[in-house]
């Protein structure tokens, strides 16, 4: 590991903020010394500090649209007030046992509904997340979201294998329709076809096949497709 040395001298100061060059989701080593007429202290202990990674999210529909959004980090604060000061009564929306609910905050791993009435640009500061699993404890649409980097979703990461359907789906705001991907993008929220109760790795090592043994079937696509519908829910409604 590479370790790049700094002196940074200030006199009086009890207190000191380090902002200048910092990489998001990075380590960095601080150690202090005080000093005066009489000569140096010795260096204090080691203080590690991870600095924040910062993402930035873009709206651009002018005249407002849906946004299926997720989180690629985890925030300072999570409440949708603070992460997207323009979205509709301060809300978003989440799949949950097959209806929309509304929530005044947010976490990762989870896709979510966003009403934004105006285009709007913004940034959001906190520590990235890289990989998550997810239990499904039915078949049905499932909304998740996506981590730091992108995840190839052409053959996912589930156990039992074989019990989501590819591919996903994720939404265009400016034509309002959803569209198919293989790939799990960072910020997006996404819908997935779950065939039976399974869990989902997003962004990690292979899943070991611990529950095929205990859930040998799984719902036809057809099946599936019947029940539940060949495309996902589309975007909630606001009376």
């Amino acid at each position: 590991t590479d370790i790049t040395q700094k002196a940074v001298e200030r006199y009086g100061e009890t207190s000191y903020t380090d902002q200048y060059g910092l990489l998001g989701d990075s380590t960095y080593v601080y150690a202090v010394k005080a000093y005066n007429s009489s000569g140096n202290t010795d260096y204090s202990n080691n203080g590690q500090v991870i600095a924040p990674r910062v993402s930035y999210y873009d709206f651009p529909v002018s005249d407002g649209a849906w946004y299926m959004v997720s989180l690629l980090l985890h925030p300072f604060n999570n409440n949708i007030s603070e992460l997207f000061p323009t979205a509709l009564g301060s809300n978003a929306f989440v799949w949950n046992d097959g209806s929309y609910s509304q929530t005044t905050t947010v976490d990762p791993q989870n896709g979510f509904w966003l009403p934004i009435p105006d285009s709007w640009f913004g940034d959001i500061a906190g520590y990235g997340v890289y990989e998550y699993s997810i239990h499904f404890g039915q078949p049905g649409w499932f909304m998740i979201g996506g981590v730091v980097e992108p995840v190839d979703f052409t053959d996912p990461n589930d156990s039992p294998d074989g019990s989501i359907i590819t591919p996903a789906y994720s939404y265009d705001p400016y034509s309002k329709n959803y569209y198919a991907t293989n790939t799990i993008d960072p910020k997006q929220g996404f819908w997935v076809a779950v065939l039976q109760v399974c869990d989902l790795n997003i962004g990690g090592e292979p899943l070991q096949q611990t529950m095929q043994k205990t859930f040998p079937k799984k719902m036809s696509k057809k099946a599936f497709f019947a029940n539940y519908g060949e495309v996902p829910p589309l975007p909630p409604k606001i009376n």
